[in-house]
């Protein structure tokens, strides 16, 4: 009589088992998460601090839209050309340069 229990009630907790796994209640949780595509497209921009020639600049390299941003003080026009011709020639190819530089000391 008792093996008679056993045997109904391990056979029940299969069945539901089953069910659950079937309909997926236990994976609930990821189908009301919501996708954030602003997250996203944060997780795809880096920001670094780069120094060239003793001066430290912002570079923002930004995946999705293929730009390479610099931020930073330069002297004169000649360090200003250095400077975004470094990014032009380090950088891939398919990648735009910004330049954000202002003069200062």
């Amino acid at each position: 009589m008792l093996t008679k229990g056993l045997k109904k009630g391990f056979c029940c907790v299969v069945i539901l088992a089953v069910i659950l796994s079937v309909f997926g209640i236990g994976k609930a949780e990821a189908s009301r998460r919501v996708l954030n595509s602003n997250a996203m497209k944060a997780g795809m921009i880096r920001t670094r601090r780069v120094e060239l020639g003793g001066k430290f600049f912002d570079v923002s390299v930004n995946k999705t839209e293929k730009t390479i941003t610099i931020k930073g003080l330069v002297e004169d026009w000649d360090e200003m050309d250095k400077v975004e011709n470094y990014f032009n020639y380090t950088g891939p190819s398919d990648y735009k340069v910004i330049s954000q530089l202002d003069f200062g000391y």
